[in-house]
């Protein structure tokens, strides 16, 4: 009898261990079905402090920023040179001194509207191909530069009243040659403070156009669209100074071009 009771309590004991144990996996347990749940201060993004202003507010400048400058590689567009028929020439209209030789301007018999322009040494005389300008020569300018110790003949003209072109000229042991030709205007400055002038380019239109012209060969420059890398119209100032607008949305805004990029001086009042 004693050993009956005490195998029937053995048995009650093991029975309540393996509820215990089921108990402690079932699915239906509190313990089972709450997945862990991030505390109040984990749930929470960090807040700006009344220390720490947003960034951007009405009235508040921007510190001075630099936007890089991307070069790219790009061929140099020449003018072909042709010899002057003299039987076609109507009359000289000017003649310019410069270097070694004479530029010439005039006006053809089939053509007396059009001006054209030819380069002139000692041994050949060479048409600039296409017109120069039209009906008034003094509004073609003619002058003598050094780029990077390269001296060039600057022909300043004209195709149309938004439509300039510029030759630059060269005079290589008597023979002339073409350098650039550009529809557009053109100031050779050191304008990023390399101590090499580049060549900015404004082309003609209502929208102003930038670009800056690096030459490393005769027949090869970078160059560097400064309307695309701003996303606006830039106007470049006698100053070393680029001005940028970007229309009625956004003020317009000074830049200075350095070694580093278009550096940002502050706002066009």
């Amino acid at each position: 009898m004693t050993k009956k009771l005490l195998l029937i309590g053995l048995l009650c004991i093991l029975a309540g261990c393996t509820q215990s144990k089921q108990a402690s996996v079932s699915p239906e347990s509190p313990a089972a079905s709450i997945s862990s749940q991030p505390t109040e201060s984990q749930s929470v993004e960090a807040q700006p402090t009344e220390s720490q202003p947003a960034d951007n507010q009405a009235g508040e400048e921007p510190n001075p920023h630099i936007v890089p400058v991307h070069y790219d590689s790009v061929e140099i567009t020449k003018a072909k040179l042709s010899p002057v028929q003299t039987k076609d020439v109507n009359k000289v209209l000017r003649t310019e001194n410069v270097q070694d030789g004479t530029i010439n301007l005039y006006t053809k018999k089939s053509d007396e509207h059009n001006i054209f322009a030819s380069i002139k040494t000692s041994s050949t005389e060479l048409e600039i191909d296409g017109l120069i300008g039209y009906d008034d020569p003094s509004a073609i300018n003619v002058s003598q530069i050094d780029f990077n110790g390269i001296p060039l003949i600057k022909v300043e003209g004209f195709e149309g009243a938004s439509a300039p072109i510029t030759q630059y000229l060269s005079i290589e042991k008597d023979k002339p040659n073409s350098f650039w030709q550009t529809e557009s205007h053109v100031v050779e400055q050191d304008v990023d403070g390399d101590g090499k002038k580049e060549f900015i380019s404004t082309a003609g239109g209502t929208i102003p156009e930038t670009t800056i012209y690096k030459f490393t060969s005769a027949s090869q420059a970078q160059a560097a669209n400064l309307n695309k890398l701003m996303n606006g119209s830039v106007v470049f100032m006698k100053n070393n100074q680029f001005d940028v607008y970007y229309g009625l949305d956004k003020k317009a805004e000074h830049y200075d071009l350095t070694p580093e990029g278009m550096k940002f001086m502050g706002y066009i009042k």
